[in-house]
Parts: C-alpha cells; structure tokens; sequence
C-alpha cells in the first residue's frame, strides 16, 4: 500500500484512480479546523469548479451519529451534477445511495463580506427552492467508517447531486409541516419534515454562507424519486452494468 505523507494528498490519489483510501491513526482530523484544512487542500488539488454545496450534520440524529457539534460542507462538482430524470450505470458510483434533499439555488453571488450576512441578505439571494437528490461518496471504504471529522476532511461526502425544479424565491423555505420523501421503485423509504431539523433551514442556510465566504446504500437498480410538498420531484434511474 502506498504511504502518504498526509492525508489530502491520499484522498487526491483516491479521487483520481478510483482507489479506496485508507486513514493511519496519524492522519486523523482532530478537529473541526484540521478537518475543513484536508478539505480545502484536496479542493485546491483537484481544481473542481463547484455545482452544488451540501449542507451536513443538520439534523440531531446526524449529528448525534457523527460525533459532530455543528454543521459541516462540501463541493459537489459542476460535473456530478445530474439532470432530472437520468438514467446512470449503478457502476458509476462509489457507492450507490441516495437521500431527500431541501435545496435552494442562488441568483446572486455571495462574496465575502466584513461581519457576514443577515438572514434577510441571504434569503434576497434566494432564486428557487427545490427539491434535490445527493448521492453521497466517500474515498473512504464506507461512510462516515472513521468518523465525523474524517467524513468532513473527506469533502463531506459529498458525491452527485440531482435537482428539481421547485420554486421561485424562499418565501416556503421555513414550512414548518412540509414534507419531504425518499422513494424508491415507487415504495416511500424516508420521509420527514422541517422540525427534524436543528434550525430553521434559513438559518443553516445563513450560518452556510458565512462560514464558506470566510474559508459537496442500494442493492441494485433502481428508480430514486425525492419529492418535497409544494416544491416537486427530483428523479434519477440507477441501471444495472455499465
């Protein structure tokens, strides 16, 4: 096995060859700070031009399960970006998953700003909010194997993402009783609401744009549809070979 001298530069070469990346007991993230530091030095590695941002880490379940205090991001790249309605080889993934997602599409750049954004800057911004589908991917053998701070080091996860197209602007953001659902081949998977959430999604949204200014399993083939109340579907197909 190759020795790496850190551990961004075993996650670039996993990135690169398709390889699983392995963590020596040396290498792993001590702390929110170490762990975004991995995260940027493999963005900057790989040059990726972002698509999507993910938002982690934003239910308690997730984080109680993550050993994480707070939310946590990663880049999905503009070429992990998905049409919805596609259909993609289940051999195309790392590992074939999928998840609802409340998701929202800017229609105006956010640059870095001396004290940050307010909640109502950020939300002006707001062009759609929709439903989306990501389907998380590690370099790792598994997700979240080595923990939270090891997945954040890993750009969260963060994988593929498929958008719908929902609404305009953010005045539904905060639907308290909106429901969103995972099905797969017609069969509800997941579903839940607004309040499982830590905050209100404006204000994960918010804390997300301030701190990235200052500083991303199925058995077989399947039909994966996210469908939020109010907002539509997202709909991706996992096909069988390659």
């Amino acid at each position: 096995m190759k020795h790496f001298e850190n551990l961004s530069d075993a996650l670039v070469s996993a990135a690169r060859t398709g390889a699983i990346c392995s963590l020596p007991t040396d290498q792993q993230p001590a702390d929110y700070e170490s762990a975004e530091g991995v995260q940027d030095s493999y963005l900057r590695a790989l040059g990726l031009k972002g698509g999507h941002w993910k938002l982690g880490a934003s239910n308690q379940g997730s984080r109680d399960g993550l050993g994480l205090a707070r939310p946590f991001s990663g880049l999905i790249p503009s070429t992990n970006m998905i049409s919805s309605g596609d259909t993609r080889p289940m051999t195309d993934f790392r590992q074939p998953g999928a998840e609802c997602e409340l998701a929202v599409v800017l229609g105006a750049d956010l640059p870095l700003k001396p004290g940050g954004y307010t909640r109502a800057e950020v939300l002006d911004a707001v062009a759609r909010t929709i439903a989306a589908i990501e389907v998380p991917e590690t370099r790792f053998s598994a997700l979240a194997i080595h923990g939270g701070l090891a997945l954040v080091a890993d750009n969260g996860a963060a994988g593929y993402a498929v958008a719908g197209e929902g609404v305009e602007g953010a005045d539904s953001l905060d639907d308290l009783d909106r429901m969103g659902r995972l099905i797969v081949d017609g069969v509800v998977k997941e579903e839940g609401d607004v309040r499982q959430l830590v905050a209100l999604p404006s204000e994960l949204l918010t804390d997300h744009v301030n701190r990235m200014a200052a500083r991303v399993g199925l058995d077989g083939p399947a039909r994966i549809v996210a469908s939020v109340d109010g907002l539509g579907e997202a709909e991706l197909h996992f096909a069988a070979g390659s």
